[in-house]
């Protein structure tokens, strides 16, 4: 049985960012009966501690964060490993995500450089009283950095109160769709491929890396990540070894040509 993991974001637990987040389940489980296990993990009930904006995971690794002891983030850390696919769910929040879910951001900042999860699809979720799905999404799709390949944004308006048992018929159709991609994505046996961010972000870090005199020792958790996993070498064109098309060749080359000559000026 596959696992899905639904990082809930929401300061109210179960309320309509929840039950928007059951919908999803719902057609899992239309699609393949008993195939797949959804698991809540709540930010609210843990006691995930607060970013300390030391940059120390950044620069000289998390393990030396001074919250590195924090049971809830090495929790969340091995639940996301284990689990086939991940829902980020996250109600908006003043044109933004809540402050537990952007505290859960920050914890894993370091993973925007060293990422980790490229074999994860995720699914982002959010809910609004009116506005800022858009915004919401901006925030949530950071994710993204860490090596999770979003497959979909699923949003819509409460307003602020909904009855989740009567959707109307476009709203359905927007759950189901997205829940079908992800569904899908999660199912594939096929390997994730490159999107072009993750080919921008791949040479920028590798140009700084590569070029920039005092790297190793500016950021030496970062430099030692990337020289264990390859990804230094100067053929390698992004982090797994994923065929890329003749466009995303051609990007990666130029790209990073010209983060280099940037960094060489800097």
């Amino acid at each position: 049985m596959k696992k899905i993991l639904v990082i809930n974001g929401s300061p109210k637990g179960k309320g309509n960012t929840y039950e928007f987040s059951k919908k999803v389940e719902q057609v899992f489980n239309e699609l393949e009966p008993s195939s797949f296990e959804f698991k809540y993990f709540f930010l609210k009930e843990k006691n995930l501690k607060l970013c300390k904006g030391c940059f120390t995971c950044l620069t000289k690794g998390e393990h030396l964060c001074p919250l590195a002891d924090d049971e809830v983030f090495v929790e969340l850390r091995t639940k996301m490993h284990d689990a086939d696919g991940i829902v980020f769910a996250c109600p908006t929040y003043t044109m933004n995500v809540s402050w537990i879910m952007k505290n859960f951001l920050d914890r894993f900042a370091f993973m925007g450089h060293r990422p980790e999860y490229f074999d994860k699809p995720a699914l982002l979720l959010s809910t609004t009283g009116g506005v800022g799905l858009k915004e919401c999404f901006a925030a949530l799709n950071y994710v993204s950095a860490m090596g999770f390949l979003v497959v979909d944004k699923l949003g819509t308006t409460t307003v602020p109160i909904k009855d989740w048992n009567n959707l109307d018929k476009k709203t359905n159709l927007s759950v189901f769709n997205a829940s079908k991609k992800f569904f899908e994505k999660v199912n594939s046996p096929k390997p994730f491929r490159a999107t072009t961010n993750g080919i921008l972000q791949y040479q920028s870090f590798k140009a700084v890396y590569t070029s920039k005199p005092g790297a190793k020792e500016e950021f030496p958790a970062d430099f030692n990540y990337w020289e264990q996993k390859g990804w230094l070498e100067p053929k390698k064109l992004y982090y797994t070894d994923g065929k890329l098309s003749f466009l995303q060749v051609l990007i990666s080359k130029s790209f990073f040509s010209l983060m280099r000559k940037m960094v060489n000026k800097m």
